[in-house]
């Protein structure tokens, strides 16, 4: 009896231990994925020849900025890294298969330069000249000729595209009184279609029938309520003509305010046209640049969006795998873009919880050569709802905020 019941007992084992190893992978860990998309700069320029990896399996993107990988299982944790290593971005608990990434820390500087002739009769006038090259999607770029100091020829740096892109030129004038308000705008044209090819040099002139257009102004009250720990401290506001709201190229603000007070927009434009104000908010600690897109005949009341405070660990601290990097949750709804960096590297996390532990990164963020300490800060992007949406809704949306927390280092050795 004994011995059969060790027969039994060993038999038992040897199928427990068959049925266990014999189960597919499949059945153990999920369905599998193929996860495809692109990676693309803060800007929406597609970024070639960087390794994406997810789930040990790694890639390269095209010269377009898209990669794909096979046999993914929900959720998952998709990494870019540049050739040197230098910079990484983690995007962390992704549950979706078609997704664009963003690689925070990395722009391609311009590729294309246009020289542009404007008639004297403008400078004679004492205005004050704004030039926006757009696509009508993300791609902006903006010039601004001083009323004081007018060239003969605008050179305009165009932003980083993978491709020839077309778009349009805008010309739009106005007067300042001694204060640098906006009194009036006086003329505003725009070009037919101009096709723009990476490296290229191209010159357009602006002819006066082309900018007799006077739009005439209309006056937008705005007002800017403080919120949490915040202080309301500056307000620029600017026009565009993309549809998005990130720019390839620097805008350029026509009016500061620090108060309540009344934006004066260009009333009758012949074609459709954007008004933004980009708010700048001290806070005790860290601050807020948030953009809000005004409408006139609407109630253009905004509040500040509360930035995320760090908590643990302590300024200065020594980690262990374990140790928990916290932060408050911060205001409005968004995603965490967590910075560990020194001297050389630089890795981004993106994420949609509050709090990670340092095993979740340890591999990351230890570069070889390092001195052994960090310093990192924790910003909240917005308005986002999810991470899986994170790079749609970052591009997509006309209203966003940044907040910032204050800056820490910790050792790990």
């Amino acid at each position: 009896m004994k011995a059969l019941l060790r027969i039994l007992t060993v038999t038992s084992l040897v199928i427990l231990s068959v049925n266990f190893f014999s189960c597919s992978e499949d059945s153990i860990v999920g369905p599998k994925y193929t996860v495809s998309g692109k990676i693309y700069s803060s800007t929406k320029a597609a970024l070639s020849n960087l390794q994406v990896t997810i789930q040990n399996k790694t890639t390269t993107t095209a010269s377009d900025g898209s990669y794909s990988l096979n046999d993914i299982v929900f959720p998952y944790d998709a990494l870019i890294t540049n050739a040197s290593g230098q910079f990484k971005t983690l995007h962390r608990n992704l549950n979706v298969s078609g997704v664009d990434l963003i690689m925070s820390t990395i722009d391609r500087t311009s590729l294309a330069n246009l020289e542009i002739t404007i008639p004297d009769s403008i400078f004679n006038n004492d205005l004050s000249t704004l030039l926006i090259f757009s696509d009508g999607k993300n791609i902006s770029n903006y010039k601004h000729v001083d009323r004081f100091t007018p060239p003969s020829v605008i050179s305009m740096g165009l932003g980083y595209a993978e491709f020839p892109y077309t778009g349009k030129l805008y010309l739009l004038t106005y007067k300042l009184d001694n204060q640098s308000r906006i009194i009036s705008y006086e003329n505003f044209g725009v070009s037919e279609d101009i096709v723009i090819a990476p490296g290229g040099n191209l010159n357009y002139t602006f002819t006066s029938g082309q900018i007799s257009f006077n739009p005439g102004e209309l006056d937008v009250p705005v007002i800017i309520h403080p919120s949490g720990n915040t202080n309301f401290a500056s307000c620029q506001y600017y026009i565009g003509f993309s549809k998005e709201k990130i720019y390839s190229g620097n805008f350029y603000p026509m009016q500061s305010f620090d108060d309540q007070f009344v934006v004066k927009i260009p009333a009758g434009l012949p074609v459709q046209s954007y008004n933004y104000l980009n708010s700048y908010s001290n806070q005790v600690i860290g601050g807020c640049i948030e953009q809000y897109f005004i409408e006139p005949g609407s109630q253009n009341n905004f509040k500040i969006t509360e930035n995320s405070l760090l908590m643990t660990p302590s300024d200065g601290a020594v980690v262990t795998d374990t140790t928990k990097f916290t932060y408050s949750a911060g205001g409005g709804e968004g995603i965490y873009d967590i910075i560990f960096y020194d001297t050389q590297f630089v890795t981004t996390v993106f994420q949609s919880t509050a709090s990670l532990e340092y095993r979740d990164i340890k591999e990351l963020v230890q570069n070889e050569g390092s001195t052994g300490q960090l310093n990192w800060h924790v910003s909240k992007l917005g308005k986002i709802s999810s991470i899986d949406n994170f790079t749609k809704e970052f591009f997509a949306s006309q209203e966003s905020f940044r907040t910032g927390s204050d800056v820490r280092s910790f050792r790990f050795k």
